[in-house]
């Protein structure tokens, strides 16, 4: 799995998560990890809570993301 696949894979409940969590997921590619969050940021795909360390995905993304589930299926 990629690295960008093993973020996406983990945002896709839509609920924040640690920054920590999704960094244990894409097995600790620390700045790599936190450059693709920061572009996914820049482009409206997730949201960042910065006082928070969390990270989701916005609600157009989230729904995107669910519809391509559903056409893969």
């Amino acid at each position: 799995m990629s690295l960008i696949e093993s973020i996406l894979k983990a945002l896709r409940d839509g609920d924040w998560h640690s920054i920590n969590k999704v960094l244990e997921c894409s097995e600790q590619y620390t700045i790599r990890t936190m450059i693709i969050i920061n572009f996914l940021c820049h482009f409206d795909f997730v949201e960042v809570n910065k006082s928070r360390n969390q990270v989701r995905f916005t609600p157009p993304m989230f729904t995107f993301m669910n519809d391509s589930e559903e056409i893969e299926a």
